[in-house]
């Protein structure tokens, strides 16, 4: 995934990935979505970068 720099993969169904879930590696590292129930499998939210805003 990182290669491809991907936020979101598509995929035909759950039963596409062994034991029928998307791997916890795959949803950390961009959103998985299931064609066949058009569930989204979000990534956890990143925290907001308050760096930027100190002076």
């Amino acid at each position: 995934m990182s290669r491809t720099e991907a936020v979101a993969v598509f995929v035909p169904s759950v039963r596409h990935f062994d034991d029928g879930r998307v791997p916890a590696e795959l949803i950390a590292a961009a959103d998985v979505v299931t064609v066949d129930d058009q569930h989204t499998h979000t990534r956890p939210a990143e925290p907001a970068d308050s760096s930027r805003d100190r002076r």
